[in-house]
């Protein structure tokens, strides 16, 4: 892991399972980010969470498969694995819940309870309490991509006419659980 002084990357501190050399070689891959905490995932599939310390602060075990996005958001940890959206507790590392999602589904953001994803250029926001989903389809072609934060769900989209065709939309939160009833 690195930290920017002075727009340099200088190491710090590893912990005892982290394998570094120098500026340049990790072991672990970064997936998601929260607050004052680090989410990576190990070549076995399992993931640690370092808290800004650098110290691991717990690891979680899960299982390998095909991952389609991981998202970070106070004590939940979530990933789509093999077609299914898995929540786990960031404090305890066991799974919490699986719901089933359509093949292609990508995990984009975790946010009070609800969690964004795309599949093809729909933007998908699940209630994680009921299953409960609503799509947000966008005009025009090309990549969609989105998050959700405490003040709303920003996604953007390429228009298919005009000179500058990058839109940014934002929804209100309160607009976003309107529309989930």
């Amino acid at each position: 892991l690195l930290k920017i002084v002075n727009g340099k990357g200088v190491a710090i501190p590893s912990a005892p399972d982290v394998v570094a050399s120098g500026l340049h070689t990790m072991s672990l891959t970064i997936v998601a980010v929260d607050a004052r905490r680090i989410a990576t995932q190990r070549p076995d599939g399992s993931v640690a969470i370092y808290s800004a310390g650098v110290s691991t602060w717990k690891r979680i075990a899960v299982p390998t498969g095909a991952f389609s996005g991981f998202a970070f958001q106070g004590s939940q940890f979530a990933t789509i694995r093999s077609g299914d959206l898995e929540l786990y507790d960031v404090d305890t590392g066991s799974l919490t819940k699986t719901i089933p999602l359509a093949a292609g589904s990508k995990l984009r953001d975790l946010q009070r309870g609800l969690a964004v994803y795309l599949r093809g250029r729909k933007i998908h926001v699940l209630r994680l309490a009921d299953g409960k989903d609503v799509t947000y389809a966008p005009s025009g072609k090309g990549s969609v991509d989105a998050q959700i934060e405490s003040s709303g769900l920003f996604y953007s989209y390429n228009s298919s006419s005009g000179r500058s065709p990058g839109r940014v939309v934002f929804v209100p939160f309160a607009a976003v659980l309107k529309k989930l009833g």
